[in-house]
């Protein structure tokens, strides 16, 4: 425990024993951003005991194809369409933690103790899902965390706002409790992910990650926002040209299914403004 500006204390939670995380990380071509991502990893993270199940999804490129021949990781195969919940959980089956890692390929890690960091929270029994401090390059926020909107809408909040500003009673700073964290990077226990299904596979585009948070709440787990696990976010490098309709069926879904939490986010209160603790 340290200070931490304003006179809150800052608590870190040592994992116990150093336990196998299993990192997945789809992929569909993009060599240089994988690269990036894979090598950020490599260099960066002090915690070592992991491995990384890379999911390619009918990539085409020869730049993919001769970079992915170098690399000592897992790679598998998923001959599918798009269905982000499903090469995740095609992952999760043969992954070999004791500990999961759902993150994208658009990622760079900043924080060195990124997993031990997250690792000690989700080892906590009624932590369900540890999202991370997600940052856009110019070091702006793009994730801290999801709360309701006075129109119903799931949104993140505090979103580019400078990643150095302590916010609203140093909530930027704080490990805290949300009803939902994104799917990017988030780490669970592989046993809480089984529990609950793992991500919904009729959600293949959009709010897998909102509906997987739901049912660890439902299950009786708390999602938490760890901002000592920090990592940049370059946003739409993973994926482009989605299609429309499928997010806006997998958004009704999502508003009809989860009512019972989307009327009442308990851990925002509606006197904020929008997007921001303020």
């Amino acid at each position: 425990m340290k200070s931490s500006p304003k006179a809150y204390n800052v608590l870190k939670f040592k994992p116990i024993g150093e336990p196998k995380v299993s990192i997945i990380i789809p992929f569909k071509d993009k060599a240089d951003v994988l690269k990036n991502c894979l090598e950020s990893i490599e260099q960066k993270s002090s915690y070592k005991n992991y491995e990384i199940i890379l999911v390619n999804n009918r990539s085409q490129e020869q730049e993919t194809f001769d970079y992915l021949q170098n690399v000592n990781h897992k790679v598998i195969d998923a001959d599918i369409d798009f269905n982000f919940s499903k090469l995740n959980n095609m992952a999760a089956d043969i992954a070999q933690g004791e500990y999961l890692v759902l993150l994208n390929n658009d990622m760079e890690v900043i924080s060195p103790d990124w997993i031990e960091s997250s690792l000690g929270l989700a080892q906590l029994k009624q932590v369900g899902a540890v999202g991370a401090k997600l940052l856009y390059s110019n070091d702006r926020i793009q994730h801290m965390g999801m709360v309701k909107r006075t129109n119903g809408d799931l949104c993140h909040v505090n979103i580019k706002v400078r990643s150095n500003k302590a916010g609203y009673k140093n909530y930027n700073r704080l490990i805290r409790e949300f009803m939902c964290v994104t799917g990017a990077c988030i780490i669970v226990s592989k046993d809480k992910y089984l529990q609950v299904g793992g991500l919904n596979e009729e959600l293949a585009v959009s709010c897998n990650d909102t509906d997987f948070c739901f049912r660890l709440m439902d299950a009786g787990y708390h999602n938490l926002y760890n901002p000592h696990c920090a990592l940049y976010h370059f946003e739409s490098l993973s994926r482009r040209g989605v299609c429309e309709s499928s997010i806006s069926q997998e958004g009704a879904y999502q508003a009809e299914t989860w009512q019972k939490y989307l009327d009442d986010d308990i851990f925002y209160n509606l006197n904020f403004t929008g997007r921001y603790f303020n």
